[in-house]
């Protein structure tokens, strides 16, 4: 009886494994172009201390954000308890890192990130005829996107640090996985044919493209 009431008094004093701590971080945070990379990169650890030479895994769900989190990748944690994965995404992703439990370490996971992608976009403007112009967007995105939202448009002095808000013009789809937004605009004659000129892609709700709430400029774009 001594030895049951021995063991039952020491397991009570025994010390509960510390939990883990995992971050995670997107770069660039305001979203990266079709095409381009996102890196994501954080630390595990626990108690305080680096966890090196864990296994992490880089899971995802893109919009809508209805189905589970699938593995995209996945690494192990370097000598400072880090890691970093760079991917490139056609969609608006959520992301979230997870550790892997082992037999001396707990599993953990990191806050779910969102990650944004923007579409690839060529501006360019044409002369019409003296002081008119023609200001042109042409959109890439995946081939099953539908962008619908209007484009703005700026129009400035040449070297000028803002422009000023001329017209919205229709996105329209070319073909397949391009779209294109084009104004006429007249140059005020005081520019003497010389400007800078801008565009504010606006998300299409259901996109999955771009910051939802992101707003353009209302009167003046900064460049």
């Amino acid at each position: 009886m001594r030895i049951v009431l021995l063991s039952l008094l020491l397991a009570s004093f025994a010390s509960p494994a510390l939990a883990a701590d995992l971050t995670v971080n997107v770069f660039p945070r305001e979203g990266a172009i079709l095409g381009e990379e996102h890196r994501f990169s954080g630390s595990l650890a626990q108690g305080g201390k680096p966890a090196p030479g864990q296994v992490v895994l880089l899971t995802a769900r893109p919009h809508p954000f209805n189905g589970a989190f699938e593995e995209i990748e996945r690494t192990i944690t370097d000598a400072g308890g880090r890691y970093t994965f760079l991917e490139q995404l056609e969609r608006n992703h959520q992301v979230q890192i997870l550790s892997v439990a082992t037999s001396t370490f707990p599993a953990a996971s990191s806050r779910v990130a969102r990650a944004y992608v923007f579409p690839s976009a060529r501006l360019s403007a044409r002369t019409v005829r003296r002081n008119v112009v023609q200001i042109t967007q042409t959109f890439t995105v995946p081939r099953d996107v539908v962008l619908k939202a209007p484009t703005r448009f700026y129009l400035g002095r040449a070297r000028a640090a803002t422009a000023a808000f001329v017209r919205a013009g229709g996105t329209r789809r070319v073909r397949a996985g391009r779209f294109r937004a084009r104004v006429t605009v007249r140059v005020p004659a005081a520019y003497r044919g010389r400007f800078s000129y801008a565009a504010c892609f606006r998300a299409t709700r259901g996109s999955g493209l771009g910051v939802p709430k992101a707003t353009c400029p209302t009167r003046r774009f900064r460049f």
